[in-house]
């Protein structure tokens, strides 16, 4: 996958952090015999909620609508809340979801769920 495309940030403050991209998405998939690259346009937005100094949640959707099959897209959508521990610094627990729907599969979601221990420089 190769992407390029621009990327505005809305607005920023200690709280809220909002912004937006779009651009055009490459994809060439190695074990397809077609030899084929396929082409998806790029609109997306990711927003951060500081709630605290220790505690935050974020929020992105990334949609691609195929340029190369019209009608077919994909989207992409990732929440995460992370807490900031106090007792050793830079460490976060973190629970969050990715999800991947397309429209081209079978079983169009693709839903991840997790729970991290995170330790940050």
């Amino acid at each position: 996958r190769l992407a390029t495309g621009p990327g505005y940030q809305l607005f920023k403050t200690k709280k809220l952090e909002l912004s937006v991209r779009f651009g055009l998405n490459g994809i060439y998939e190695v074990h397809d015999t077609n030899n084929v690259i396929n082409l998806e346009g790029l609109i997306g937005f990711n927003f951060i909620r500081n709630f605290s100094d220790r505690q935050s949640v974020r929020l992105r959707n990334l949609f691609y609508p195929s340029a190369t099959d019209p009608g077919e897209y994909r989207n992409v959508t990732v929440f995460e809340w992370s807490h900031k521990l106090d007792f050793y610094q830079g460490l976060s627990i973190k629970l969050g979801f990715d999800n991947e729907y397309e429209t081209t599969e079978t079983d169009k979601n693709d839903l991840k769920y997790y729970a991290a221990i995170a330790w940050g420089l």
